[in-house]
């Protein structure tokens, strides 16, 4: 009976899952995506130092409102991930969470900094707008589920995400199918590929407990999670049009803050989403729009990794993030902390960057030790691939 059930046809869970793509709830999951991203950042966004107002009010508001989206990407990320670890992301434990951090903020900042706190929010509001807005029409596009019965990366992190999503948690139980086979059985309807063994063609299938383990790294599951909480399968499956959308609000930010102005913000944004390489991850579920977002908000931190501040950290979280999101960051976020050495040359206080260096390092390692704790056999299948 075990052997009939794993053979039975699938017809009925694809069909289950075209009407899951089908129901499009566009202005809920808007509103909720709104507020995952921006209400921690509006919250917290006077607790870090801006530069003065140079250039006008419009790049006042596209730094503040980057900034927002920035704090508020990093904390959805990361509350959402932590909850998953303990089996605890929970529709009530994620936004408990979200209002407990937002409502800290709020309140330390009418206590310490209120003209700050108004001020911050009255600049970053344009950018929640946008986004609002933004979130809406992705929700509102034709034809973007392709992925959702299969593909290989694709596939692969929509699983997962949907998985962490419905079920809340990272460690999977036992299979009911697997479970029931015997050993002679289980030899036979699986196959060990280098390192593990393949319970359905890519996922891992523990032959001890029978569960299936989770195979890419944490975080672009984590925000397919998010996003199917706050939208359904329709907006798991546009996650790299939401985090697209997320770089084009970062990337201007990310110039303004390397001293651009102007021409020089508006037409690289212009050319940078106008890249075939782009528009074609737009439309791929896998790691690397959410990298590309990451980065830019890491790169737009910069400035203020000297701040005495909150703003010292977002650097550090930034580089962490990138890890947990791609093991593959290694190297590069190696050469990116280099580079940060390279501009601090000219900088007065050796003990402050040399502790700023300490952190950089040390979000590097615990994000590769992350990594290896959580899917090992991800990072060791790379001893069959690399030659």
């Amino acid at each position: 009976s075990a052997i009939r059930l794993f053979m039975a046809p699938k017809t009925g869970i694809v069909m289950a899952m075209t009407e899951l793509v089908a129901t499009n709830p566009w202005g809920t999951c808007a509103l909720a995506l709104a507020l995952r991203f921006f209400l921690p950042g509006l919250a917290w966004g006077w607790a870090f130092r801006m530069e003065a107002d140079g250039g006008g009010p419009w790049p006042a508001r596209i730094r503040s409102g980057a900034l927002a989206l920035f704090i508020g990407l990093l904390f959805a990320l990361g509350s959402s991930a932590a909850l998953a670890e303990f089996g605890r992301f929970t529709p009530a434990a994620e936004w408990a969470a979200l209002l407990l951090f937002s409502g800290a903020g709020l309140i330390a900042g009418f206590v310490k900094n209120r003209a700050g706190l108004l001020l911050f929010s009255r600049r970053a509001a344009p950018a929640a707008s946008l986004f609002l807005a933004g979130a809406a029409v992705i929700m509102l596009l034709p034809r973007q589920g392709e992925w959702v019965a299969g593909g290989w990366d694709p596939g692969v992190y929509l699983n997962q995400g949907a998985w962490v999503s419905h079920t809340g948690s990272f460690r999977p139980a036992p299979d009911p199918v697997f479970s029931r086979f015997t050993s002679r059985e289980l030899a036979a309807l699986t196959r060990n590929v280098e390192n593990f063994t393949e319970g359905h063609p890519v996922f891992p299938l523990n032959t001890e407990t029978r569960a299936f383990d989770l195979f890419f790294f944490r975080l672009t599951p984590t925000l397919i999670a998010v996003m199917h909480r706050c939208g359904g399968l329709r907006a798991a499956a546009r996650v790299n049009l939401f985090a697209g959308l997320i770089v084009a609000l970062l990337f201007p930010a990310l110039l303004l803050a390397l001293g651009r102005t102007g021409g020089q913000v508006f037409w690289p944004t212009l050319f940078l989403m106008a890249q075939p390489l782009w528009l074609y991850h737009l439309h791929i579920p896998t790691s690397e729009m959410l990298q590309l977002a990451l980065l830019c908000g890491s790169a737009m931190a910069l400035p203020l990794r000297a701040d005495s501040g909150a703003g010292r950290w977002l650097l550090p979280a930034g580089l962490l993030a990138m890890m947990i999101n791609r093991f593959s960051f290694l190297p590069f976020g190696t050469l990116f902390v280099l580079m940060i050495s390279v501009l601090d040359f000219s900088r007065a206080g050796r003990a402050q960057i040399s502790r700023e260096r300490l952190f950089q390092f040390i979000a590097l390692a615990a994000g590769a030790a992350y990594d290896y704790a959580t899917t090992p056999v991800t990072i060791e299948r790379l001893a069959f691939i690399v030659p």
